[in-house]
């Protein structure tokens, strides 16, 4: 029975160790893009970099013969 709750509180430890490591390499990696960064705008633009959506021949083809149909407007 002892070996059981000592085997619990050692895998308790071992996940908090990793969470624990997991936000202290994302604040460090915040901190420094803040550091690193010219402005407030710079900081913005690698906090949330603006990813374009590939465009899908298929469905733009398919909205423009609904339309054509008059399914959609």
């Amino acid at each position: 029975m002892e070996i059981y709750i000592l085997a619990g509180i050692i895998a308790f430890q071992f996940i908090y160790i990793i969470y624990k490591d997991y936000t202290y390499s994302k604040e460090k990696k915040d901190l420094l893009n803040r550091l690193m960064a010219k402005d407030l705008t710079e900081y913005i633009k690698v906090e949330n970099p603006t990813v374009e959506k590939p465009t899908n021949p298929l469905k733009k083809r398919l909205e423009r013969e609904f339309a054509k149909q008059g399914f959609i407007e």
